[in-house]
């Protein structure tokens, strides 16, 4: 396998790429060290792939020459997109979502479509924010799509532009739909880091909503396991919800948090949020069995694993 990773400098795509690495596959990064993560962050978790033998490539997609990237790559993982539900409803944002989850996508995909014709595998990493709120739990990958943010709305363009370009130029297109991952190196951003941070310091956590809505949390050693099994089992054109296939609320988590690090969780609570769903739940049957994908890790190890290694950066892979 030789595996381009968009995105590689990110809380996902650096463990995506640490995993590819491990299984003994040549592993192309490209990042542009954007986003809400810290860029010394980034930047350190390129030079640690660097160091393991990974080509690593700076730059935005929208303006790298990629021919050389393609080169020779039998599977691309496309991870590389501004992530953020709340910061995409600001007007002066979505210009930035708009580039680097569209246009960027669009970039990659012609240049796949005219150089890289060895291609076996091109993997998608959508969100289950394109369901927005589902009339169903737990969610298919059939069921309808009706997202309800900025930011959904350009991951699902991001999955019809992939499936126009499968059909138009013979791609092999998968997509995987990842559902509220957490672990090391999670975002700042991101209500699990904030909540550990908050708990552990004393600090208030500011939640909106009132607690009891409920996500299929996913582990990130999950998460990236899943997205190598739809890289090598995956049917093009077929799309594959990557999660538990269980829910946990808010509040049962900072119960969890509150055990482990031995203090009270200090809460105000703010109205619920624009585009947050009341809850989230993967049908994952398809995953388990075109994939034999499933979830290993539950949400009190996922805790533990976080807390431990979040100020290490190690590898939980």
């Amino acid at each position: 396998m030789i595996a381009l990773v968009t995105g590689a400098g990110g809380f996902i795509g650096s463990h995506l790429a640490e995993l590819l690495l491990q299984l003994g596959a040549h592993v192309r990064c490209i990042d542009a060290l954007i986003g809400p993560s810290a860029r010394r962050d980034q930047q350190a978790r390129l030079d640690e792939l660097q160091d393991r033998g990974a080509l690593v490539i700076r730059g935005n997609l929208n303006e790298l020459d990629l021919s050389e990237a393609l080169s020779d790559v039998t599977h691309i993982f496309h991870l590389a997109a501004l992530p953020g539900v709340q910061p995409s409803w600001q007007r002066h944002n979505f210009a930035h979502y708009a580039s680097n989850n569209m246009v960027a996508t669009t970039r990659l995909l012609e240049a796949v479509a005219t150089s890289c014709p060895q291609l076996i595998k091109f993997v998608f990493a959508s969100s289950s924010s394109v369901y927005g709120t589902s009339a169903k739990l737990p969610t298919a990958e059939t069921d309808p799509t009706r997202p309800i943010s900025p930011y959904g709305i350009t991951k699902l363009a991001g999955e019809q532009l992939c499936q126009a370009f499968g059909k138009a130029s013979d791609l092999p297109i998968v997509i995987a739909r990842l559902f509220t991952v957490y672990g090391p190196r999670q975002r700042p951003d991101m209500a699990f880091s904030r909540f550990i941070d908050a708990v552990a310091t004393g600090q208030a956590i500011h939640m909106n909503g009132d607690g009891t809505q409920t996500r299929d949390f996913t582990f990130v050693a999950d998460t990236v396991r899943g997205l190598v099994a739809a890289g090598i089992s995956g049917r093009p054109g077929q799309t594959y919800n990557i999660a538990t296939g269980t829910s946990t609320s808010l509040l049962e988590v900072l119960t969890v948090l509150e055990m482990k690090l031995g203090r009270p969780a200090n809460v105000t609570l703010s109205p619920c949020a624009k585009g947050d769903p009341v809850a989230t739940l993967a049908d994952t049957s398809l995953a388990t069995h075109e994939l034999g994908f499933s979830a290993e890790c539950g949400i009190e190890e996922g805790l533990d694993r976080q807390i431990a290694l979040s100020s290490s950066g190690a590898i939980v892979s």
